[in-house]
């Protein structure tokens, strides 16, 4: 006679402990979309856009205790021949400074056009134009994360 509650509860267990909250950011000169994964890190979801300004870093520390993040992903912003440039350089001083201020991993990811197609997400909701700015970094956040998650799963 088998017992299938315990099996199950033991591979559950043994599930739980690769579970972990990833975040993703879109590192603007104004404002910050911040997402996140769901607790399996498979699908990320906009989560907020902040304003980059003097508590941004405290803000994010205290996002990412509060939902449990373990790592978080930056979206890169390479020039369209693949290359680094000047807003490059800048988002990668920024992610120093969140890894130094929240104590987790960062690691970035290639954002080219995700802002782009955060646009065409918003083209035709039914919001007013500042909404739609500010929705536009989370979700950009969100296409960039969601890009991540899927390339670490292959």
């Amino acid at each position: 006679m088998t017992k299938p509650f315990k099996e199950s509860s033991q591979l559950l267990e043994k599930a739980e402990k690769f579970e972990m909250r990833i975040a993703g950011l879109d590192v603007g000169e104004k404002m910050i979309g911040v997402a996140i994964s769901d607790e399996s890190g498979a699908i990320a979801q906009p989560f907020k856009s902040i304003e980059r300004d003097s508590g941004v870093l405290e803000c994010l520390r205290e996002f990412f205790r509060e939902y449990g993040v373990e790592k978080i992903i930056v979206g890169m912003p390479f020039l369209l021949n693949g290359t680094e440039g000047s807003e490059s350089r800048k988002t990668r001083e920024f992610a120093r400074e969140v890894e130094q201020a929240c104590g987790l991993s960062v690691e970035f990811q290639d954002e080219r056009l995700s802002t782009r197609e955060a646009e065409v997400v918003l083209k035709n909701a039914a919001i007013n134009r500042d909404k739609k700015r500010r929705a536009g970094h989370s979700i950009a956040a969100a296409l960039i994360l969601q890009k991540y998650l899927e390339s670490y799963r292959r």
